[in-house]
């Protein structure tokens, strides 16, 4: 029932994102497969599975083949089964989807802003337009954000263990800068996520014994990787050229990462921001200006005094965006104006984590919570890429009923229970 202004545009973004997700269905089930990294080694790596050759790393010159390629078991398992493979990344993007309601709700919002949380994250341009591609962004930060709600809300219990090695290893075996991505949130929430399991385990024990598992569930996950590369190479992260370890020097990709770009491009690059996340590039900015005048109006006058609303949360949430930007600006980009934008895919987790504090901000901060309206609604602007078929008007209605009714099971199933 729409019951106010925010109500009606949660509604409005859930309709969206079932257009989406159709278009982009119809869209797969007839794409062929033409994106140059797709091409290159995504599909390859995939094809590897199939032939046994992923162990050995007999890959040749194609040195693009020794990435880590977790994910690549799924688009296997599609390639096997003969299924579109352009709904590889359709169905990475319903797990973002779920994985950022569930983040929303681990959180402490209620259901209606956590399903426009996710909806604003599912129909995110620099999101949808990869939807069709075998590229696994989508799907790292899908795994990226199911472990952030895990470490928001420990469990005693031993699937929730198996799920956190499990989704861990997805986010390092995926891609190099997994482990980095990682780090981060252990950085951030590690003492509050122990002092979590301290209050529910019976013994020092039962937890040390459960974190061994997940341990050893996230090593062979995505462990496997980095121990073939340094068997067969000597260098668990080859091609990678490193101070440690001795890689593939002249990558002119590699040789221009995202701060170079930034230096020496900063026209493309701010074009780039914008034109992959709209007006999100402007407020995650914004907010973190606004993290600085907190911090510094904090020095002078107690922000309860001055009627500002900041607690620990956002400034974790704050940090590890910072932290995951910073990660990000370490990664390759290039000298082209199409490498500048495309890569921004690379930054999912940073734009995810602020849009997320944004919301929570808004949430305590009424003044703010038109600028909240307005930057979902801009999002709408990312039907006008897709063709215009009103069948699927009919499917929509019938998306948007299942959306409807994804509350109650996701606050029932896995991990997310806020009234405990």
């Amino acid at each position: 029932m729409i019951t106010s202004p925010r109500s009606f545009i949660t509604h409005c973004m859930a309709i969206v994102f079932g257009y989406v997700v159709i278009q982009a269905v119809l869209g797969g089930l007839a794409y062929l497969p033409t994106e140059a990294d797709s091409l290159y080694y995504h599909l390859p790596l995939a094809q590897s599975y199939l032939k046994g050759s992923f162990v050995t790393a007999d890959f040749g010159s194609n040195l693009h083949m020794y990435f880590p390629a977790a994910t690549e078991a799924l688009l296997a398992v599609m390639l096997s089964f003969g299924l579109p493979v352009g709904l590889f990344n359709v169905v990475g993007l319903l797990a973002l989807w779920s994985g950022c309601y569930l983040l929303g709700r681990a959180t402490q919002m209620d259901e209606s802003n956590s399903l426009l949380f996710a909806c604003t994250i599912g129909t995110l341009y620099g999101v949808v337009r990869w939807v069709h591609a075998q590229t696994v962004d989508i799907w790292l930060a899908a795994y990226y954000v199911t472990v952030l709600a895990l470490l928001l809300k420990p469990r005693r219990e031993w699937w929730y263990f198996i799920h956190i090695g499990i989704l861990l290893g997805l986010v390092v075996g995926s891609k190099y800068s997994g482990p980095l991505f990682i780090a981060g949130l252990f950085v951030v929430y590690v003492h509050s996520w122990w002092q979590g399991l301290l209050q529910q385990v019976t013994s020092r024990f039962e937890l040390l014994s459960k974190l061994v598992v997940a341990g050893l569930t996230a090593a062979v996950v995505g462990g496997f990787w980095y121990i073939r590369n340094w068997m067969i190479t000597g260098n668990p992260v080859f091609p990678l050229d490193t101070p440690v370890f001795k890689g593939v020097s002249g990558n002119e990709i590699i040789a221009t990462p995202i701060w170079k770009a930034y230096l020496l491009y900063p026209g493309q690059m701010i074009d780039g921001a914008v034109s992959e996340f709209m007006i999100w590039a402007v407020v995650s900015t914004g907010l973190l200006a606004y993290a600085l005048y907190i911090w510094w109006k904090a020095k002078f006058t107690p922000l309860k005094t001055a009627g500002i609303y900041w607690d620990s949360s956002l400034t974790k949430l704050c940090m590890l965006g910072v932290f995951n930007f910073g990660v990000f600006l370490l990664l390759p980009s290039g000298d082209s104006m199409q490498l500048h934008v495309s890569q921004y895919r690379l930054g999912y987790v940073f734009i995810i984590v602020l849009i997320l504090a944004f919301f929570k901000l808004v949430q305590h901060t009424k003044k703010l919570e038109q600028l909240l309206n307005l930057a979902v609604l801009s999002n709408l602007l990312v039907v006008t890429s897709f063709p215009y078929r009103p069948k699927i008007i009919v499917a929509i209605v019938l998306f948007y009923l299942m959306i409807r009714h994804f509350y109650s099971f996701a606050d029932s199933r896995f991990l997310i229970h806020n009234k405990e």
